[in-house]
Formats: C-alpha cells, structure tokens, sequence
C-alpha cells in the first residue's frame, strides 16, 4: 500500500485474483486442446490458428489490468494495474471539485465463481458528480463493502 493514501483497495496483490485468471487461462487452452483432439484432421492449418489464437487469449486474460480504487486527503484514484506496464492506467478526481459520490455496488467476489463467470460481468459503478455539474460514471470490479467505505469517507470529506 502507498503510505500517501489513505485507503486502497490491494486486489493486484491478493493471490485469489492470480488463482483465478490461471484457471481461466488454463479452461481455455484446454478448450482449445480438447477440441484439436475431437474436430480438427492432423496437419490441418486450424490447428496452429487454434493455438495462436489460445496464446493470445491467454495472454490477455492474465495480463488484463485490475481496477483498484484509492483515496488520499485531495484525490480520489481509479487505477487499473497489470504487471505488463503499457495496460498501466489511472486517473485522478480532486476531491475538491467532487460535490457528489454515490455507488451502485453489486460486485462481490464470490459471485462470478458461481457463475463461471468472468467479473467483468458484474462490476460496480459509481457516479462522480462535480461542482460544475458534470457527472462521470466509472465501472470497474471492487468489492461491495469496500466501494461502499470509499464512497461514504469521500462523500464526508466532500461536505
């Protein structure tokens, strides 16, 4: 955790979130794998398209950025981290020029699991409302309870 915030939401570096993009990886080469097996004639050319395109999945769901949330005594950060460095984003609010905050939370970490399915599927959302009347709405999967203590010590530091 950087000392400067106050809070940050640490999903990079929980190992559930590693456990679970491995497994996701591996269900698709397999996948791919088990379909070679059953579908494709040898030396077909669909084969090395099958494996390439399986890589790259792969690759992609491993490397996708996580959505992490921070707060400090004049921002608000949305950072999405990966540990290839060009998926790095973040973005900053300054909580001075925030006069609303208000989430929708639905994401819990459990849910996808039973689901099999992806969390991009069930993301929270929150609604930034500034001073000069713009709203920005950000989507991102952070855990209810956690997006729900960041909203309401942001909202008291608003007013």
């Amino acid at each position: 955790m950087n000392s400067g915030y106050l809070y940050q939401t640490t999903y990079f570096n929980q190992p559930w979130t590693w456990i679970k993009r491995v497994v996701e990886a591996l269900i698709v080469v397999v996948a791919v794998y088990w379909i070679d097996l059953r579908e494709i004639e040898v030396g077909s050319g669909l084969l090395l398209i099958g494996y390439v395109f399986a890589g790259a999945l792969a690759i992609y769901m491993l490397s996708r950025p996580i959505d992490e949330l921070a707060f400090d005594k004049e921002k608000l950060y949305y950072i999405q981290r990966s540990f290839i460095p060009f998926f790095n984003r973040s973005k900053a609010y300054k909580i001075s020029e925030i006069r609303r905050i208000k989430s929708t939370a639905a994401f819990t970490p459990i849910l996808p699991m039973y689901g099999l399915m992806p969390s991009e599927f069930v993301r929270s959302k929150i609604e930034i409302t500034s001073k000069d009347g713009l709203s920005e709405r950000r989507s991102f999967t952070i855990n209810k309870k956690e997006l729900d203590k960041i909203v309401t010590e942001v909202n008291a530091m608003v007013h």
